[in-house]
């Protein structure tokens, strides 16, 4: 069950597991690309820097940009200050006029990656309504790995409106107060959950040379037909569409909510 974003004095990634790693990589973790760095320079200075543009003064929103754009090619774990004020030209330390800490810094540019998701409906019913917020949420966890299941030391906005609007449309479908508790935490589980396996198991390459089979029945100590003829479907897997394993999930959820409504 995931639960609403509680204020943590530490990053922390939650961690996921599953029996097998079974799905398609959704997205290249090595892509690089995003910051702007400048030509290195034979000094013991550190990184050579960007000159600011006259016409572009610094401002929070462009060293957000930045950010998002580090964390994004290299991972989280990449973002350093030095690194952020190297892509936007300018020392460390001035960064500090726009971000308090590196933890101010996590949590707004995780703010920025579900700001992305699109959780205004018009007024539809509570089931498209959910089903399109949570697809939402999810291609804007694809988007940006490195953010989903990320603690932030403080509370991201956006993921507050984002709750408060899922259990908007909760309320207004009718639903008893028990059922609004448990459905919210198991949207969010799922969307979590399954987003989370997506961005963590790559089978390609296995699949390609046939030794995941031979490594699943050596894992097994020995035959495991079921789960060998599961691991081959995942060959065909373009057929069926990257996203038909979540918004699969995803309908038997809602459909399950609708039974539940008095």
């Amino acid at each position: 069950m995931v639960t609403e974003p509680q204020h943590t004095p530490n990053i922390r990634r939650k961690s996921s597991c599953a029996t097998v790693g079974l799905h398609s990589k959704f997205v290249n973790r090595n892509a690089r690309g995003g910051s702007v760095t400048a030509k290195a320079q034979p000094s013991n200075r550190g990184p050579s820097r960007r000159a600011p543009s006259s016409r572009e003064p610094l401002s929070r929103q462009t060293v957000l940009e930045a950010a998002l754009a580090i964390a994004d090619a290299d991972g989280l774990n990449s973002l350093s200050m030095r690194k952020l004020g190297a892509a936007v030209g300018v020392e460390a330390m001035s960064l500090y006029n726009h971000v308090k800490n590196k933890g101010d810094l996590v949590t707004a540019i995780t703010d920025k990656v579900w700001a992305q998701a699109e959780i205004d409906t018009d007024g539809e019913p509570w089931r498209p309504a959910l089903r399109r917020i949570a697809i939402s949420v999810h291609e804007s966890l694809m988007r940006h790995p490195w953010a989903c299941g990320l603690q932030t030391p403080g509370i991201p906005p956006a993921r507050l409106r984002y709750i408060d609007t899922c259990l908007a449309h909760l309320t207004e479908g009718g639903f008893s107060p028990d059922v609004i508790y448990h459905a919210h935490h198991v949207i969010d589980g799922h969307i979590f959950g399954f987003t989370q396996q997506m961005i963590d198991f790559a089978l390609a390459p296995q699949l390609a040379d046939g030794s995941i089979f031979d490594m699943v029945r050596a894992a097994a100590g020995g035959e495991v037909p079921h789960l060998i003829t599961h691991i081959e479907a995942h060959a065909y897997e373009a057929q069926h569409g990257t996203e038909s394993g979540f918004e699969f999930g995803l309908d038997l959820i809602l459909e399950g909510l609708e039974r539940a409504k008095p």
